[in-house]
């Protein structure tokens, strides 16, 4: 008989785990937030302007985020009424999303970094004022709730989600300017040492990507068709003359006016009739921010900063 062609080069022996048990090795699943911030707005404090950072938050809501276990949107509370506060709880019941009143820097420091061994946050909007290097959550009110780079180490760097993102709706968050009073114009954006930025240090510090505008971002839109101000504001003043107080239904239903003592004072001819009142939009913000005209010299649209010190 023929030889076969195959040789035995030697025996078989059991891999030195096949007599183990093998244990089986659950992994942990993370849980996903998203959170939005709403700040104050006490800067403006006008009728067409107190609702301006709520209706873009309600805008973002309302065009959907990517799918999460828990949203929570967080307001400050400084500087809104009980009746504008009550927009939220809409919210809460349309979405089933928790809702948090800010009070201080260490009220939102606890939000931030709450249970982030199990729960990581997926997506954090900022909507509020902003000046170079700082989120300035409750401008021009008290107690001081200002996001910098002075105070990133209150937060913890972990946590983000790998896939996270860091979205600032705040003036400037992308330039570093220093001191914190604006520079009118620049020639060209790096100019304006968007890599030296809190944007930047925000993504090196979280290691995830972070969203911001060069320029001041436009908020003036969200709440109201700027066309529809003058009927709405003498349409206002005409239901009034029938009793103060009260919340107003406007324009066909779409618009309701908030009472809001001190607000708008002063004003002359058909907007006089619109003082001591916010005005809000029934199904919320009308679109999302925009970055604005100024600085001069500035590209327009959000930037993205990576943690590994480049920006496009």
């Amino acid at each position: 008989m023929a030889e076969s062609k195959w040789k035995k080069v030697g025996e078989s022996k059991l891999s030195p785990t096949d007599k183990k048990e093998r244990a089986e090795v659950k992994v942990k699943a993370v849980k996903k937030e998203n959170i939005i911030v709403i700040g104050s707005e006490e800067h403006y404090s006008s009728f067409i302007l107190k609702m301006m950072f709520m209706a873009a938050a309600t805008q973002k809501l309302n065009s959907g985020m990517r799918k999460a276990d828990n949203t929570v949107v967080a307001c400050v509370k400084a500087g809104y009424t009980s009746f504008e506060l009550g927009v939220l709880e809409s919210y809460r019941n349309k979405y089933g999303c928790e809702i948090k009143l800010v009070n201080s820097l260490a009220d939102l420091v606890s939000l931030l970094n709450r249970g982030r061994d199990d729960v990581k946050i997926q997506d954090l909007y900022f909507y509020c004022h902003g000046l170079p290097n700082k989120i300035t959550v409750n401008l021009d009110s008290k107690p001081r709730i200002d996001i910098s780079v002075g105070n990133l180490t209150q937060i913890r760097p972990d946590i983000f989600l790998k896939d996270g993102l860091l979205h600032s709706f705040a003036c400037r968050t992308g330039i570093d300017a220093e001191p914190y009073t604006p520079i009118d114009s620049y020639d060209k954006d790096s100019d304006a040492s968007p890599g030296s930025s809190l944007a930047m240090k925000m993504a090196q510090y979280f290691n995830v990507t972070v969203k911001a505008f060069l320029t001041r971002t436009s908020y003036g839109d969200i709440v109201r068709d700027p066309s529809l101000d003058k009927p709405i504001a003498e349409e206002l003043n005409f239901l009034r003359k029938g009793g103060e107080g009260s919340v107003y239904s406007l324009y066909n239903g779409e618009y309701e006016a908030l009472p809001h003592a001190g607000l708008s004072t002063g004003l002359r001819g058909w907007w006089s009739g619109v003082s001591d009142y916010a005005l809000w939009r029934k199904q919320g913000g009308r679109s999302a921010p925009v970055s604005g005209s100024t600085p001069k010299g500035l590209s327009h649209g959000a930037k993205q900063f990576k943690p590994d010190g480049t920006w496009s």
